[in-house]
């Protein structure tokens, strides 16, 4: 038995069918990406860190509502107003929408992130702290920048 007939398509490529659920769904994550580029882009600049975190926050909302994740806490991680550290691995991008539900974080994103003009945009537009890694010297400023954050009241999250 041949790939196609294993996965009915041709080379192996097994095609998902394009459901009307699926392109509303997809329609509806890049309409919130871009209202969030665009807020990054020429607002977020702007605005307190209060606003910033505000919006943040919707957009984390509705990016998940739209994918059907549904974010359930338990206990209080984030008891106060203390800004908090927060060091783990990470399982996906939506751990960064699940956080900002919680409260306003600042991420350590690898350099690689700043190479994507979209995706560069928003990150910077929240704050993010690039770090080249394997670099000492980058280690060091990184370092730096998320001891700023949190001397400024705000959480840092390192992945």
């Amino acid at each position: 038995m041949g790939a196609a007939a294993l996965f009915g398509s041709p080379a192996g490529t097994a095609a998902l069918p394009l459901s009307a659920p699926r392109i509303v769904r997809g329609a509806r994550l890049a309409a919130e990406f871009v209202r969030l580029w665009t807020k990054a882009q020429f607002a977020m600049p702007l605005l307190s860190d209060a606003r910033r975190a505000q919006i943040l926050a919707r957009s984390a909302h509705r990016m998940l509502r739209t994918l059907g994740v549904a974010r359930i806490a338990t206990g209080s991680p984030r008891a106060g107003d203390e800004p908090h550290l927060l060091v783990s691995n990470h399982i996906s991008w939506l751990d960064m929408y699940v956080l900002e539900t919680l409260g306003r974080w600042c991420f350590v994103a690898k350099s690689d992130v700043a190479r994507f003009p979209l995706v560069r945009t928003v990150a910077r537009g929240s704050d993010a702290i690039f770090i080249v890694r394997g670099n000492i010297r980058d280690a060091m400023r990184a370092k730096n920048a998320a001891a700023h954050v949190l001397a400024r009241g705000h959480s840092v999250a390192v992945f």
